[in-house]
Order: C-alpha cells, then structure tokens, then sequence
C-alpha cells in the first residue's frame, strides 16, 4: 500500500493550500486539444502565487510570521489513455514541489492522481473502478495550527449501470476513503468513511433523466475528541434519500437538480442527530457560441476536509460566466455566496456554543493556448469571511500566474 500510495504521489494542490477554491481551473471546454483514443503525456509547469493573508486570520490577530506570502510551485505528471476489448483505463498524476518565499517551514510536496477504469461487460452492463489520492497542505482558516499539515486523501471506488431497457437504468455503487493529517495535533480530525447508493432513474433521452437514490454513509475516527475533558466520538451515520432530475429546455439550456433528505446519527454519542432537507440546482445556458452562464444554488451538510469534525449546513448561490474571447484565449467570472450554520455536534458549537458564518468570494482567471502544447493561466481570487465568533473572520487576496506545457 505505501508503495501504491509513493506512486500516486501527484499533482499540485497549491490552489487547495492557498485557499478553498482551486486558482487555476478556468479552462474553457473550447481550449482543450482533442484527445486521440490511447495517448500518454508528459506535463511540466510552474505556478507562482501571491497571497496576502495566508494563514486566514482577521487584521487584528497575528501567529508572529509573515502574514502575506509568494508561493512558487514547479509542476510535473502525466496523463495517459488506453483501450482495449471496449474497456479504457485512464491514469492522470501531479506532482508540485511547494516553495513559500517568507515562511519556509510550510515548504512541502503535494500531488493528485487518479487510476480509473471504464469498464463494459456488454450492452446493459458497464461501469467504473479506480482510485484517487490526494495531498495537500492543509487550509488555515478553521484549525489555528499554523504550521505543516499534509492531508493524504486516498479514495477507492466502484460502480456500475445497468440499462434494462430503452428508459430503466439502475445503477450502484461503494467508496472506502481514507483521511489522514500528517501533523499529530490534527489527529482528531482524521477519518475514515464507507459509502454506498443504489438509484433507479427513467431515461427519455440523452440529456433527460428522472430517477431517485439512496445513500448511506458510515463514518469512524480513529481518534477522540476531547470535550470539556471528556471523551467524544463523533462517529456518525447518514442516511439519505434524494430524487434527480437532469432536462434540457432547449440545445442551449440544461438544468440539473436534486432534492431530498438527510438523517444522521451519532451512535457513541447523545448529541449531534441532525435531519432536514438538501437540495441542489443548476442551471446552465449557452448564450452564445462563445458565451456560457450558470447558476447554482443549494442547501447541504458538509465540512471542510482539513477540519472535518466542523459539519456546517451550507446555504449558498453561486454564478458562473465564460467567454471564448477567441480560439486562443478563454475568459471566466466567478461569484458566489454561502452561509454556515455550524450543526450541534461540530468542534467549534461544542466549544463557541453556535456559529454562523457567511463567505463571499470572487474569481477571475484567462486561459491564453499559444499551440495545442502550452497553456498559461492568469487568476485573481478574492474572499471574505465574516463569522459570530471574530477569530474566524478573514479577508484574503490571491493572485497567481501558471504556465504548464504538454508533450503531446
């Protein structure tokens, strides 16, 4: 297993250790190359970033190091394809050695990658399995430990689909993940989580779906919390029911949308049960040839991963625009706006008695292709943070420039 986990050792998660939303990610569909059926490719870069706030502290508390800080990371990976007998098999990996100009102790290497399997059994029967790894330095906003913290994340999944008629397709599908925090301080927020689902959907056409699912979750810490001197186990159980709906009012205007209902347990504890509604919906429209917009809104409960004893319901919107300036040159605009309720059970209502936080944030980003080869990325990242408890409000500005090339 350390072996596999050596090998998946992959791409840069800068965007993640810098903030919540990864930086350079507005490449528009219209810029990427075409893709042959099985390829292999090399691919190095470099992307150098300037934040202002690293640590995600508000203007009057300080941990005594440079709150602004340039990021320099040197990029390299592959991506590679390859079919046989109907079945294709993808491997995608990075690798980011992480360099931090003013506050050298965070110097670190992350990476992603993932090893997927499309695979087809005949007609009716087809599916996936793979697994992915990630590691990324975790984000500061939520923890106050302020020094290294590498969070490996390693996922493997299976599903499959089976498609008994024109209309029926019924689907299933397991993940086991794994969550660990290399900083033995954040021991307690590392976990280790089953998943499942089972849907049934009614298909009457190719952008055009109406089904339901269920999904259970089951999730255990290897560690305690401490509360009030006491032990806590926050393990939980999730059972959730949604219905799904995927339409297309049009060629240029797709919607996609669930609802349903959540119920969580706390077997090994007296607090924490939660239950109430979740929803998503989006909405996307293709203005023009050039010119996409979407919408999205939702209700959920979720944590962040390098704080994920924290579970918060999260209300948000958010607003999506791009624009194929030319063949060349992609342009994106991103807004959106969140609110978090902190749920009974999370760390900071057991220790701050209820939080609400609101998060605003703006994104800007150009993609420029000079060749199918070579991409360079420019982005702008703002975010505020305002919180009933001070300590966790924030301003931050990001600003970074990525250029990566492609042995095609």
């Amino acid at each position: 297993m350390k072996d596999l986990r050596a090998v998946l050792i992959l791409a840069v998660a800068t965007g993640a250790a810098l903030g919540r939303m990864p930086l350079a990610r507005a490449q528009a569909a219209s810029l990427a190359p075409a893709q042959p059926d099985d390829y292999f490719r090399l691919v190095l870069g470099d992307q150098y970033a300037y934040d202002d706030n690293l640590f995600r502290l508000p203007d009057t508390l300080g941990v005594g190091s440079s709150r602004g800080d340039h990021i320099n990371s040197l990029i390299a990976g592959f991506d590679t394809q390859y079919s046989f007998l109907h079945q294709d098999i993808r491997v995608s990996t990075r690798v980011n050695n992480n360099r931090f100009a003013r506050n050298d102790t965070l110097n670190n290497t992350s990476g992603t990658g993932t090893v997927n399997l499309d695979w087809v059994l005949n007609s009716w029967l087809s599916g996936t399995a793979g697994t992915d790894f990630s590691r990324v330095q975790a984000n500061f906003a939520d923890t106050f430990f302020f020094a290294k913290d590498l969070v490996d994340t390693t996922e493997y999944f299976a599903t499959a689909r089976m498609q008994f008629s024109q209309h029926w397709r019924f689907t299933g599908g397991f993940t086991e993940s794994d969550t660990t925090h290399s900083a033995p301080e954040r021991a307690e927020d590392e976990i280790r989580g089953k998943y499942s689902n089972l849907g049934v959907a009614y298909v009457t056409s190719e952008n055009d779906s109406f089904g339901f699912q269920y999904r259970y979750t089951s999730a255990a810490r290897p560690f305690l919390s401490d509360f009030n001197g006491e032990p806590f186990n926050s393990a939980y159980r999730d059972n959730i029911g949604q219905f799904n709906v995927n339409y297309a009012f049009s060629p240029t205007t797709q919607l996609k949308a669930n609802a349903g209902y959540i119920r969580r347990s706390y077997p090994y504890a007296d607090i924490g049960s939660f239950s109430g509604s979740t929803w998503r919906v989006s909405l996307s429209n293709q203005i023009t040839g050039k010119t996409q917009l979407s919408a999205s809104t939702w209700r959920e409960l979720t944590a962040y991963l390098d704080a994920a004893t924290d579970y918060f319901v999260a209300r948000g919107e958010s607003v999506r625009a791009t624009w194929d300036a030319t063949a060349k040159i992609a342009v994106s605009l991103t807004g959106s706006y969140m609110g978090q309720d902190y749920i009974n059970s999370s760390t900071s209502a057991l220790l701050y008695d209820h939080r609400h936080d609101v998060v605003r944030a703006a994104q800007a980003a150009v993609d420029y292709l000079p060749v199918d080869s070579l991409r360079l990325t420019l982005s702008y990242r703002f975010e505020n943070r305002g919180s009933t408890i001070p300590q966790f409000g924030y301003d931050t500005r990001i600003i970074a420039a990525q250029l990566t090339y492609q042995f095609l």
